[in-house]
């Protein structure tokens, strides 16, 4: 008599496949032109803060020599 293997699968290959073969899938895909300026929109930002760090340092420099 052959010993059968047991096999394990985990729940979230179980899921992830389900939703790759579904046929209801939602389909809805990420917007890319929205996430670059949303990217856009905080590297300015982030660099505005840092500019505006710069500009108070600089000025508290000057004020105590």
């Amino acid at each position: 008599m052959k010993a059968r293997r047991k096999i394990i699968i985990s729940n979230s290959f179980l899921e992830g496949y389900a939703r790759a073969i579904s046929v209801i899938a939602d389909n809805k895909y990420p917007n890319l032109d929205d996430d670059r300026y949303k990217d856009y929109q905080a590297l300015r930002g982030d660099w505005a803060i840092v500019g505006k760090t710069i500009q108070k340092e600089t000025r508290a420099y000057a004020t105590a020599k």
